[in-house]
C-alpha cells in the first residue's frame, strides 16, 4: 500500500505536473522553440499507462502477486519509455541553448537524476517481479531505495522546480529579472 500511494503522489501528481510545467517553461527559460513537441502526447500517454500498470502491480502484490511478472517490468518499460521521451524532448531542446543560462542549468541536473531515477526503478521493477534473480540487483533493491528516493524528490523534482521557479516567479511578480 505504501508503494501505491508513494507513487500515485511522485509520478501520479508531481511528475506529471513538472512534466507539464517543463514542456511549457523550458522554451522561455532557453529563449527557444521546443524540439519534438509532437512527442509530448505520446510521452504523456506512455507515463500514465506505465504508472497504471505499476499501481497495479502494487496492488496485488498485497493480495497475492498473480499480475506481478507481467505488471511489474510492462510499468516499468512504459515508464521508461515515457520519461525517456519527456528527457529527449527537453535535452535536445536545451542542447540548441548552448551555452546554458543558470535555470536551465538545474533542469539539466533535473534531466540526469530522472534518468537515474527511472534506472533504478527498473531494476527494482525486474528483481521484484522475478525477471531476474541476479545477486547484484537483489542488493540493489534492499540498499538502493533510499538513493531512488533521493534522485527522485531531491533531484529530479526539487533541481527541475528550482529551474523553472527561477524564471517563473519574476515573470508573474512582474520584478526586473536581475543579471546574477
Amino acid at each position: 500500500e505504501t508503494l501505491f500511494l508513494v507513487h500515485v503522489i511522485a509520478i501520479g501528481w508531481l511528475s506529471l505536473l513538472m512534466a507539464g510545467a517543463l514542456l511549457q517553461f523550458v522554451p522561455v527559460l532557453v529563449a527557444r522553440p521546443l524540439c519534438g513537441e509532437r512527442f509530448a502526447l505520446p510521452a504523456l500517454l506512455l507515463i500514465v499507462a506505465g504508472l497504471l500498470a505499476l499501481l497495479l502491480a502494487f496492488a496485488d502484490l498485497s493480495g497475492g502477486g498473480r499480475l506481478v511478472g507481467v505488471a511489474l517490468p510492462s510499468g516499468a518499460l512504459l515508464l521508461a519509455a515515457g520519461f525517456s521521451a519527456l528527457v529527449g524532448i527537453v535535452a535536445a531542446t536545451l542542447w540548441r541553448a548552448r551555452p546554458l543560462p543558470l535555470p536551465a542549468r538545474f533542469v539539466a541536473g533535473g534531466l540526469a537524476a530522472l534518468a537515474a531515477t527511472t534506472v533504478l526503478g527498473g531494476c527494482f521493477a525486474l528483481t521484484l517481479a522475478g525477471v531476474t534473480s541476479d545477486g547484484a540487483m537483489a542488493g540493489l533493491v534492499v540498499s538502493g531505495v533510499p538513493l531512488h528516493a533521493i534522485l527522485g524528490l531531491g533531484g529530479w523534482l526539487s533541481f527541475t522546480a528550482i529551474g523553472v521557479s527561477y524564471r517563473l516567479l519574476p515573470m508573474f511578480m512582474l520584478s526586473p529579472e536581475k543579471e546574477k
